[in-house]
């Protein structure tokens, strides 16, 4: 209950009996846990009963009392039985008082009755402690075993084999699996085509994993370097033209020794936030024209971190902020000026970056939030659930778009009031699944659901309703759109049909030219790269290429601005 109370937000109340009785349906071995996929499907039904059942605050409390019932009335025959079991014994029935003899006798059964199961219960505690070193010595070994041992699944093709010089081109994990598309030799410009040949253009995919799932990955802003963030709450950065492993942040000095040990960078005790085994749930680059490699990070424990990123230096937080609630998503304002920030709270903060850079975090609060105050029922004012995507508009310092698990995407200006100027209905997010085009007008959609799982929305539609409604620049009232001009299939197919074989996605994002689009998610476990009919036209997308996770879903989804690498995370 606590973790679905923090997914829909801090202050949210959530239907406790209906998530028993969910859970129990679901964990039918009676382990008392339930796996990520199951955990999902939980919430997102839970979520769909609060939306459809308006009254299901007065449901809890029937079924409340009904399971109180039933436990007052298995007191009761219990309490029965006992009475039964005391009243058979003999001398109790005729009334007649035992000698002190038989009293002792008595007693002395009894305690050899608890002694006798107090050494079998021992005996049973003694053997599970001897499993559970035994198993603690073999995951130790593993995990010697695994740097020495590289495993490389086949994803579909094999590259024809070339000299290759002695430095290791692996990716370091199978968290993260680099494609690197029409490389070219330096000095050259990069040439775009069309199509993309898998065998020539993709090489070998090794895996490697750590044991973390991967919630974000993003290309850095001149392409060179992909950053990553994780379940153990490490920050890992790649260099994407040797596909290596450079650094690896924000872990104990015991896991960044064993992921050294087999990089040809070695890392010691990296730095680390003092949130410590927080799970990294999202991050961002500054952008290029700010002149320097910063990467904002956000965490389970609501820490926001400011981390400069060098080639030849080693890696350093500069800012720290701590908090209390959730943060899933952020977003550098397109001048780099301003970091915006949201999560559980359900509300938007915006910080001055050379602020937070000066202070290294200390003492600041948000210059402005939005989201936060509670107007009129028929008004919206912000998310009514978590927020999990943040992206700013290209074209303008002051507009960027959230996306919450409310099924909503919401406009909003720092110039205007603090409520949403737009609103878009009709999607459902469930990662950091938005994007926008360079210049603005349209916004890409990845959502976690079986129909339409991309959707294209023309931004410039609300601009349109408001001057169609007489309002001026000074006003900026919320105007509402509920359709997208493209919708997609996880086919590629532009239909409003799901396709047989789907996915719900949890990342989606496209190149600087909005051409080509990388989408991963869950239920197929297969990641794709579409690429869209020339000059974005009507029709349908084309797959140039795709990814197997095998058992595994992916949960991050990167491609480069100059469309030559696209990056997947998994679990």
């Amino acid at each position: 209950c606590q973790a679905i109370k923090r997914i829909m937000g801090g202050g949210s109340d959530v239907p406790r009996m209906k998530i028993k009785a969910m859970f129990q349906a679901l964990d039918v071995l009676s382990t008392g846990k339930v796996d990520y996929r199951q955990f999902h499907t939980l919430t997102a039904d839970i979520s769909q009963y609060m939306t459809e059942v308006p009254n299901w605050k007065r449901q809890e409390e029937i079924a409340q009392e009904d399971e109180e019932e039933a436990a007052e009335k298995l007191k009761r025959a219990q309490r029965m039985e006992r009475q039964k079991s005391d009243a058979s014994d003999v001398f109790a029935i005729l009334g007649i008082h035992k000698t002190k003899d038989m009293l002792d006798q008595e007693k002395l059964k009894k305690e050899a009755v608890a002694a006798k199961e107090e050494a079998a219960q021992e005996k049973l505690r003694s053997a599970g402690r001897r499993i559970m070193e035994t198993q603690k010595i073999v995951k130790r070994m593993s995990a010697l075993g695994a740097m020495k041992k590289q495993s490389t699944i086949g994803v579909t093709f094999e590259a024809p084999k070339k000299e290759e010089p002695k430095r290791d081109v692996v990716s370091p994990s199978h968290l993260v699996g680099s494609m690197l598309v029409n490389r070219v030799g330096p000095g050259k410009e990069p040439k775009r085509s069309a199509t993309i040949d898998v065998a020539s253009d993709l090489p070998d995919l090794h895996w490697r994993g750590y044991g973390a799932a991967c919630f974000a990955l993003k290309f850095s802003p001149d392409n060179s370097q992909l950053a990553g963030a994780y379940l153990d709450g490490g920050l890992r950065i790649f260099d994407v033209d040797h596909v290596e492993h450079m650094h690896t942040l924000n872990v104990s000095p015991r896991n960044a020794g064993i992921e050294a040990a087999s990089s040809s960078d070695a890392v010691t005790a990296p730095p680390r936030l003092q949130s410590r085994g927080a799970a990294l749930m999202n991050l961002r680059w500054l952008p290029a024209e700010r002149g320097a490699n910063i990467i904002a990070t956000v965490d389970t424990s609501g820490c926001l971190g400011l981390w400069e990123i060098c080639k030849r230096q080693k890696p350093k937080i500069i800012a720290e902020m701590p908090g209390t609630s959730e943060l899933a998503g952020l977003s550098f304002s397109t001048d780099g000026q301003k970091l915006l920030v949201g999560g559980a709270e359900k509300i938007v903060r915006v910080y001055d970056v050379q602020e937070m850079r000066t202070s290294a975090g200390k003492g600041m609060s948000g210059s402005l939030s939005f989201g936060k105050s509670h107007g009129p029922s028929d008004r919206i004012t912000g998310h009514s659930m978590k927020i999990m995507s943040i992206k700013a508009l290209p074209n303008s310092n002051d507009l960027f778009v959230t996306g919450g698990l409310d099924r909503t995407l919401m406009v909003w200006d720092l110039r205007a009031a603090k409520t949403p100027v737009g609103t878009i209905g009709g999607i459902e997010i469930s990662g950091d699944s938005l994007d926008i085009s360079k210049n603005g007008m349209q916004l890409l959609v990845g959502n976690h659901r079986s129909g339409s799982p991309l959707q294209l929305f023309d931004l410039r539609k609300l601009n349109e309703e408001q001057e169609s409604k007489g309002y001026g620049p000074g006003r900026r009232p919320c105007v509402s759109i509920d359709t997208a001009f493209r919708s997609y299939q996880w086919s590629g197919e532009e239909s409003d049909e799901p396709s047989k074989r789907f996915s719900l996605l949890f990342a989606a994002a496209w190149d600087g030219d909005n051409n080509i689009i990388a989408a991963a998610g869950e239920k197929d476990n297969v990641a794709r790269i579409f690429q869209r009919p020339p000059g974005g036209a009507a029709g349908d997308l084309t797959m140039i290429s795709s990814v197997e996770g095998k058992s595994k879903g992916f949960y991050s989804a990167a491609m480069s601005s100059d469309a030559r690498s696209a990056a997947f995370g998994s679990a």
